[in-house]
C-alpha cells in the first residue's frame, strides 16, 4: 500500500531528480519515426534501441526491464475499427486482448462492444449511460468499466459477470473517494476543490492513472494504488514533461500491458506522446525517453504493442481509429 509519507517522499524525489535531466525539444514529427524528447535513450523492446528485438526475455542492456512498446517502432495510417459505425465520437478504452472496446459520444453517452475473436469485427454496440464527456477505463478482462461521473468530481465503476453481458446497476463511486485527497493537501482528509478525469487502469488492475485539475496545480497526472477495496490517496507526477500550464494540461490516455509505457495527450503542444519508466511499480514515477505520436489522440496499445487505438482526428468531428505496427 502507498501511504501518505511514501507518496510525498517519492514525489519530492521525482521533482528533485528531473531538475538534473537535460531536455531537448522538437516541434516537428519525423517521417522516419517518433520524435525523441529526452536526451537519454528510452528502453528497448527486449533487444537493442534500434527496434531490433531479441525475443529472449532479457533486458535492454542497461539494467532496466525491456519494454513491450518499442519507441523505435512505426505505425501505419489511421483506419476505421471493424464493426464500429462511423460517426463523431471519442475513443474510450480497449482491453489488451482487443475483445472489448468502449467509446463516448459528444453528449457523454458511453457505448461498448465485445467480440470473441480479435480478427473479427466487434459485435453490436450497447449503451451504458450518460457520463461526463471524458474517456473511460476498462479492466483487462472487460468486466469492469470506470467512467467520470457528471460534474467531473467523482469516478464510478460498473461491472458484469461475463463478456457479452450488459453492464448494469448504478455506478459505484465509493472505491474512488480518496482520489482528490493528494499529497499537496498535507494530512487533511477533507475533499478539496478540483476535478477528476482521464482514468487509465493498469492491466493487473492495481494502478490507476488519472487527471486532477481545476485547482491551479502544475502536477495534474496522478497515480493511485488499489488497496483491495478502495483506491489510495494519489501521488502526482512532478517532472517537467508531464506538468500543466494552466489551463492546459497533460492527460493520461493509456498504459502498456507491462506497465512501463504511459501514453498521454499533451494539450500544450496538441500532440499525443509517450514516456517510459524502468519498472512497473507504483513507486516508479520517473518517466523518460519521451516521443511524439502526433495526432493519434487518446492512444492505447494492445498487449504486445502491435496496434494502437486512438481518437482521430484530434478535433471534432472525430472517430475511433486504429493503426498497426509496420
Amino acid at each position: 500500500m502507498l501511504g501518505k509519507t511514501s507518496f510525498r517522499a517519492v514525489t519530492a524525489v521525482v521533482i528533485a531528480t528531473c531538475a538534473a535531466v537535460v531536455i531537448t525539444y522538437s516541434n516537428a514529427c519525423s517521417s522516419k519515426g517518433p520524435v525523441l524528447y529526452d536526451s537519454g535513450p528510452p528502453p528497448g523492446d527486449g533487444g537493442t534501441n534500434d527496434g531490433t528485438p531479441n525475443n529472449d526475455g532479457g533486458n535492454n542492456g542497461d539494467g532496466a526491464i525491456a519494454a513491450a512498446c518499442n519507441p523505435a517502432g512505426m505505425y501505419g495510417a489511421a483506419t476505421a475499427v471493424p464493426g464500429i459505425a462511423a460517426g463523431d465520437k471519442m475513443f474510450g478504452a480497449v482491453t489488451p486482448d482487443e475483445l472489448t472496446i468502449a467509446w463516448v459520444k459528444p453528449d457523454g453517452t458511453v457505448m461498448y462492444a465485445d467480440r470473441t475473436d480479435a480478427s473479427q469485427p466487434f459485435g453490436a454496440a450497447q449503451t451504458l449511460g450518460v457520463y461526463e464527456h471524458d474517456r473511460v477505463a476498462l479492466s483487462s478482462d472487460g468486466l469492469t468499466l470506470i467512467g467520470v461521473m457528471p460534474g467531473a468530481k467523482k469516478l464510478g465503476q460498473v461491472t458484469r459477470a461475463a463478456r457479452g453481458q450488459a453492464f448494469s446497476g448504478a455506478p459505484d463511486t465509493a472505491p474512488f473517494a480518496q482520489l482528490l485527497v493528494t499529497a499537496m493537501n498535507g494530512e487533511s482528509d477533507a475533499t478539496p476543490p478540483g476535478n477528476l478525469g482521464d482514468p487509465v487502469l493498469s492491466a493487473d488492475g492495481k494502478q490507476l492513472f488519472f487527471s486532477i485539475f481545476g485547482i491551479q496545480t502544475l502536477g495534474t497526472i496522478a497515480i493511485s494504488e488499489f488497496t483491495g477495496a478502495t483506491w489510495s490517496k494519489p501521488a502526482t507526477l512532478g517532472q517537467d514533461e508531464l506538468l500543466a500550464a494552466d489551463p492546459l494540461r497533460r492527460r493520461p490516455t493509456g498504459l502498456s500491458a507491462d506497465g512501463l509505457t504511459l501514453f498521454f495527450w499533451d494539450e500544450i503542444d496538441g500532440k499525443e506522446k509517450a514516456g517510459w519508466r524502468a519498472t512497473s511499480t507504483a513507486y516508479d514515477l520517473m518517466f523518460s525517453g519521451f516521443v511524439d505520436l502526433g495526432d493519434r489522440k487518446d492512444c492505447q496499445a494492445t498487449a504486445k504493442c502491435s496496434r494502437l487505438y486512438f481518437t482521430n482526428p484530434a478535433a471534432a468531428p472525430s472517430d475511433v481509429k486504429l493503426a498497426d505496427k509496420k
